[in-house]
C-alpha cells in the first residue's frame, strides 16, 4: 500500500524562507504606432517582486581579465513557490536582501525549472562584464 503525505506544512515552511526577490521578463512581440512588430523583452516585468531564495552554484568562471574586458560568468539557483510562472529563456532580475536591505542585484537567463510539490528550482546563468 502506498501512503501519500500532506506536504502543505513543508511548503509553508519553505515559503517562510524566501527572503530575496525576483522579477521575471517574458520575451514577446509588441506592435508600434507605425504597425511594425518587434520581438524582445518588455520594459516592465511580466511578474515582479516574487519572493525567492538565491543560492550561488558556481563561483566566477570567467576568462582572465584583459585590457578591454573583465568578463563575469556566475551560475545561481533560485528557489520559489511552485505556483510561480517561470519558463526557460525568461530574463530574470533577482535581488539579494540582507537584513531587510536590498544588497546585490543580478540579471540572468532562466534555465528549465524543476518543479516539486513543495518548491520550484530554477538555474540562472549570469553573463556580462564586471
Amino acid at each position: 500500500m502506498v501512503k501519500f503525505f500532506n506536504l502543505s506544512g513543508v511548503r509553508k515552511m519553505f515559503n517562510g524562507m524566501y527572503d530575496d526577490l525576483v522579477d521575471v521578463y517574458r520575451i514577446g512581440t509588441a506592435v508600434a504606432a507605425d504597425f511594425t512588430t518587434t520581438t524582445g523583452y518588455p520594459a516592465t516585468p511580466t511578474y515582479s517582486d516574487i519572493p525567492c531564495r538565491i543560492s550561488r552554484l558556481f563561483p566566477d568562471r570567467s576568462l582572465p581579465k584583459t585590457e578591454v574586458s573583465n568578463e563575469v560568468r556566475f551560475m545561481f539557483r533560485i528557489f520559489c513557490d511552485p505556483d510561480k510562472d517561470i519558463v526557460k529563456g525568461d530574463k530574470i532580475v533577482f535581488t539579494k536582501i540582507i537584513k531587510g536591505v536590498k544588497s546585490v542585484e543580478y540579471i540572468g537567463t532562466a534555465g528549465a525549472p524543476m518543479l516539486y510539490e513543495t518548491h520550484m528550482e530554477v538555474d540562472i546563468i549570469v553573463d556580462g562584464d564586471a
